[in-house]
């Protein structure tokens, strides 16, 4: 084996690191979607591993070369876009959480009102992503 082959780019690994990322949050909107704990499990387990090799690499990754070159803007492209996936993930099992809730019965305890009663419902996020 040659000593060039030998030479990891880190930029590559984030990228890599990146994608089963995104991978990992595809799943997670499937199991969210199918209501599939087990799944849901795996899928953590998944995104830790991912998450954890991306804030391995992003300090090596964006030390050297220029920032402003095609392949690092692609992967602070790659980057954004997993973080719109990780936010729309939590709004996904958010409103998942608040159905169950609802068709369980169980209120949402919202805090108190003016009178210190408190106040609770079981339809806020709900109608905030029926809305998008």
């Amino acid at each position: 084996m040659s000593a060039a082959a030998k030479i990891i780019d880190p930029l590559d690994e984030l990228a890599g690191a990146v994608e089963r990322l995104r991978l990992a949050l595809a799943s997670e909107r499937d199991a969210v979607a199918c209501l599939d704990i087990d799944r849901l499990k795996v899928v953590e387990h998944e995104k830790e591993e991912a998450a954890a090799a991306v804030a391995a690499f992003a300090p090596a990754a964006t030390a050297g070369g220029d920032p402003t070159g095609t392949r690092h803007l692609e992967v602070a492209a790659a980057v954004r876009r997993v973080r719109a996936d990780a936010q729309a993930n939590a709004m996904l099992l958010a409103a998942a959480v608040e159905s169950i809730h609802a068709v369980l019965g169980i209120r949402e305890d919202l805090g108190y009102d003016r009178r210190a009663r408190r106040a609770q419902t079981t339809t806020g996020r709900l109608r905030i992503l029926t809305a998008l």
